[in-house]
C-alpha cells in the first residue's frame, strides 16, 4: 500500500508535466501553421493585386493605339508580374489548404486559357481571373484562419 502511494505521488507530477509539454507543444505548432497559412494567403493576395494592377494598365495601353512603345513595356511588367504569381501560387500550394489549391488551379487554367486572344482582351480575361481566385482565396483563408 505505502509503495502503492509513493509511487502515485512521484509519478503523477511527471505525468502531468508530460502532459502540459505535450498540449504545449501542440497549441504551439497549430498557432506556426496558422501564421504559416496566414503569410502564404497575404503573400499570394498582394502579388494578385500587384498583378491585376499591371495587367489593368496593360490593358488601358493595349486599346489605344498610339501607345506602341509603353505596350512593350508594360507587357515586359506583366511578364515579371506573371512570373511572381506562379511563384506566390506555387509557395503557397504548400500551406494552404485543398479548397484554395483547388482555386488556385481553376486560376491557372482561366489565366491560360485568355493567351490567344488580342492583348487587351487578354488583360481583361486576365483581370477576370484574377477577380475569381482573389474572391475564392479571401471566403476560404477566412474560414481556415478562424480556427
Amino acid at each position: 500500500m505505502a509503495f502503492a502511494q509513493w509511487l502515485i505521488s512521484m509519478l503523477a507530477p511527471a505525468i502531468s508535466g508530460l502532459l502540459g509539454v505535450f498540449i504545449g507543444a501542440w497549441l504551439t505548432d497549430r498557432r506556426e501553421r496558422r501564421e504559416h497559412k496566414l503569410r502564404a494567403y497575404g503573400e499570394l493576395l498582394k502579388v494578385l493585386a500587384e498583378a491585376y494592377e499591371a495587367i489593368r494598365i496593360l490593358r488601358i495601353v493595349a486599346s489605344d493605339t498610339s501607345m506602341t512603345e509603353l505596350q512593350t513595356e508594360k507587357m515586359s511588367r506583366a511578364m515579371e508580374i506573371q512570373l511572381r504569381v506562379h511563384q506566390a501560387s506555387a509557395v503557397a500550394l504548400i500551406t494552404v489548404g485543398h479548397e484554395a489549391e483547388i482555386a488556385l488551379a481553376a486560376f491557372e487554367l482561366d489565366w491560360n486559357a485568355a493567351a490567344g486572344n488580342t492583348t487587351a482582351e487578354t488583360a481583361r480575361l486576365r483581370m477576370e481571373a484574377i477577380d475569381k481566385v482573389q474572391a475564392a482565396l479571401l471566403t476560404v483563408a477566412k474560414r481556415e484562419l478562424k480556427t
